[in-house]
């Protein structure tokens, strides 16, 4: 998983990004839901869910991503 991880396979990201956001911090989880989130997006597809939570970097967080689902 490591090498995937390191080579940027955007399906091992993914699973990474959806622990630490739904998994590690039930706070978090409770602030997103405070700030709207749509917390659904944890059972969409790779590729939507990470077009999901960028716009919710870029609307909560101020944040604008330079990586892609790809």
């Amino acid at each position: 998983m490591i090498i995937r991880l390191n080579e940027g396979d955007p399906e091992v990201f993914a699973k990474l990004l959806r622990y630490l956001i739904f998994s590690s911090s039930t706070a978090f989880v409770k602030y997103l839901e405070t700030r709207q989130v749509n917390l659904e997006m944890q059972f969409m597809s790779d590729k939507k869910f990470y077009r999901n939570f960028t716009k919710v970097l870029q609307e909560v967080f101020l944040y604008r991503s330079v990586m892609s689902p790809e």
